[in-house]
């Protein structure tokens, strides 16, 4: 149950995103949405299977679609990697 809540707020706050704003609200924004994707995730990289420990923030988010393909903010549309796993996106 607690995924399915944190993907709902994921998908509002996914609603408001505006591509390439990253100051004030929006920055806001985003960094509630990736840590509510972070947290769906289990904090583990979707690829190889790593995951954060001991609040090591080295997971990052990934956009399957690139925004300017038109994947935008939506929680299906993002994913968790680890550093090595996103340089070779």
């Amino acid at each position: 149950m607690r995924w399915i809540g944190c993907t709902f707020v994921a998908y509002l706050l996914s609603l408001t995103m505006k591509s390439g704003i990253r100051y004030g609200a929006e920055s806001l924004r985003w960094g509630i949405l990736r840590a509510l994707i972070k947290e769906r995730d289990g904090y583990r990289c979707r690829e190889c299977g790593r995951r954060a420990e001991y609040g090591v923030t080295w997971v990052e988010i990934h956009h399957l679609r690139r925004v300017v393909d038109g994947g935008g903010y939506a929680p299906w549309n993002l994913t968790t990697l680890c550093v090595d796993c996103h340089r070779t996106k």
